[in-house]
């Protein structure tokens, strides 16, 4: 399977077997929706778009363990820690998987349960992380990325960030300041891949105009200012909004956005997205 730039949209909704179906497609991206359910004694993170989609199935047994499983196959022997590491996919074996956990809730709450969810893949060695006072990358087979309700304190202030942010796309250029707070005082920064190695907005221009759409030029150019701003700082760009239109409508925007220079396109079918990206 060849890797693509490819982004499974709320991929849990696949099924049971998600993962498999996305990795097997050559999807690059993947977003896991997780909300925060009611804690118990036998509290775990699972996965669903809206609480009443929950179920028994959590996140380390759809996407957290099998990923583990696989990495450990195809790495036994390789030293891990000192970057020999094999990707999730034979053609291009340091390939990169990016899972991108999308907050639905209560970001602050859910955050010391996902690092603790994330420790075995961290422990094996297998999370790129970006070390804040050497300023050095260590590159993994994986990369992190919370965007929905993700805490950008906890995220910024981590003196090894293995989980990163998803930035908001049409304002990069604006300086972010994360309030003062009893343990940490105000910083105001600029966005850097360091911190943020994808950004993302909704694509606003089939909701503002309909199909009734200037010529294509226009919306690619205006489209292109945003994702050349984004490439020139390192981070990676992907429009969203546009996965649960008619077919027809679909295509043609994935036309419009790929003419627009984005990185990542998302689609919530799995197959035909693979498909249009192939033949484009």
């Amino acid at each position: 399977v060849l890797p693509i730039m490819a982004y499974s949209h709320n991929d849990e909704m696949q099924g049971e077997n998600a993962l498999a179906l996305a990795l097997s497609l050559g999807f690059s991206s993947i977003e896991i929706d997780l909300p925060l359910p009611g804690q118990d004694s036998t509290y775990q993170l699972v996965v669903g778009h809206r609480e009443s989609d929950l179920n028994e199935r959590s996140l380390a047994h759809t996407y957290l363990n099998p990923l583990l499983t696989t990495l450990n196959e195809r790495n036994e022997g390789k030293n891990v820690s000192a970057g020999q590491w094999t990707g999730l996919y034979e053609s291009r074996p340091r390939a990169q998987v990016q899972l991108v956990i999308d907050f639905k809730s209560h970001g602050e709450a859910m955050w010391p349960y996902l690092v603790s969810a994330l420790e075995p893949l961290r422990t094996a060695g297998f999370l790129t992380t970006y070390h804040v006072e050497s300023k050095r990358w260590s590159a993994g087979p994986l990369i992190v990325v919370g965007t929905g309700n993700a805490p950008l304190s906890e995220i910024y202030h981590a003196p090894h960030r293995d989980i990163f942010y998803d930035a908001p796309l049409m304002n990069l250029e604006e300086p972010v300041t994360i309030p003062a707070s009893s343990a940490r005082d105000e910083v105001t920064f600029q966005w850097t891949p360091d911190i943020s190695p994808m950004a993302s907005a909704k694509f606003p221009a089939m909701y503002h105009l309909g199909m009734e759409l200037p010529p294509w030029s226009f919306i690619e150019k205006w489209l292109r200012g945003y994702t050349d701003e984004a490439r020139r700082r390192g981070i990676k760009s992907r429009w969203w909004g546009t996965a649960r239109m008619t077919q027809g409508i679909r295509k043609r925007l994935w036309m419009m956005i790929s003419r627009g220079g984005a990185d990542w396109l998302g689609g919530d079918d799995l197959p035909e997205l693979a498909q249009w990206i192939r033949s484009s």
